[in-house]
This record gives C-alpha cells, structure tokens and sequence, in this order.
C-alpha cells in the first residue's frame, strides 16, 4: 500500500516555485534541486519502507527534539516530513538549505517553525505527536 503524499501550505508553495524557475530554466541549479526533490515526493514518500525508514529519522539531540520527523538529504538541501502508517499518508513539511550554524539554517528554521503554529494542522491530521523542535 502506497502512502498518499501531501504538504504544509509552506511545503506546496516551495515545491510549486522551485517546480516554476525549474521550468524556467533547464540547466539551471534549481532544475538539479527540482530533480532531487521530485525523486523525494516521487519514489521514497510514497513508499512506507523508505518514508519511515530510520536512516531518515531525526533524532532527540540536546538541543533540539525532532523525533518522529523525517528527513532526506541530496547535496547541501534537506527534505522534510512527517507520516503515519494508520493514515497511510506522509505530509512535507518544508524544504530547506544547510548552512550549519547559520540563523537561517534548515535545522534552525526547522525548530523555529516547530515552536510557532505552521505545522500543527499536519501534525493533527496525521495523529503524529509535535516535538518541542
């Protein structure tokens, strides 16, 4: 049984723009990026195996606590999602860019937007427990 594969309305406005200057411009590092994300949404989400798979789990570190969500890397680019097996539906989260100890970093904006509201639809959804982030 396939996962059925959705987004945050963050997650879907971030795939439609990257989908557009993709589009726009073929050879461009956007295009390489929309290739990366499109095998993500395509090939590994909908497949409960690898969406859950633990090399895609995040961890409690101790900072920060992101158990229970999930997340694919393909170069400096991180992937992010949450899903359930009862639901049978896994929802993106965002995608963000790894600049380790950088303020915008994709694990920073990770526990930013975990501590804020923006997810919390997803989360109920998917009868998923929130991190603290």
């Amino acid at each position: 049984m396939a996962f059925e594969v959705g987004g945050t309305p963050l997650a879907l406005q971030q795939i439609a723009g990257l989908k557009a200057k993709a589009e726009a411009k073929p050879e461009s590092a956007d295009a390489t990026l929309w290739r990366g994300v499109k095998r993500v949404l395509g090939v590994i989400l909908p497949d409960p195996e690898h969406a859950l798979a633990p090399e895609h789990a995040l961890k409690k570190k101790p900072k920060q606590d992101f158990r229970g969500i999930y997340r694919c890397k393909f170069g400096r680019y991180r992937v992010f999602w949450i899903a359930s097996r009862k639901v049978e539906k896994v929802v993106v989260l965002f995608i963000g860019y790894r600049k380790a100890g950088d303020k915008g970093d994709a694990y920073a904006d990770l526990s930013r937007l975990l501590r804020g509201e923006a997810f919390d639809a997803a989360f109920e959804e998917l009868g998923v427990s929130k991190p603290r982030g």
